[in-house]
């Protein structure tokens, strides 16, 4: 009979398997159980926040670098002349 998976080593290992990738560090670390609204230790509503700001920051950092970048040369080449 062959087994589609290994046994657990240890009851953090189970415990992982049964909360869908919540990874344990020590004993209960960090551990997410059905009734609390915490992924691996972020609050759900931590999460849409972080995905609006990673989308805004691809659009607003590469802007303010390139004005900086024109403004610096600029600034540069006129006072080299």
């Amino acid at each position: 009979m062959t087994h589609s998976r290994k046994p657990p080593q240890n009851v953090n290992e189970e415990r992982n398997r049964k909360n869908n990738n919540v990874y344990a560090v020590g004993s209960n670390a960090g551990m997410a159980s059905p009734n609390n609204s915490l992924n691996n230790g972020i609050p759900k509503c931590a999460l849409p926040r972080a995905v609006y700001v990673d989308k805004l920051s691809r659009i607003v950092f590469p802007i303010f670098f390139g004005l900086f970048n024109l403004v610096y040369w600029l600034t540069y080449s006129r006072s080299h002349r």
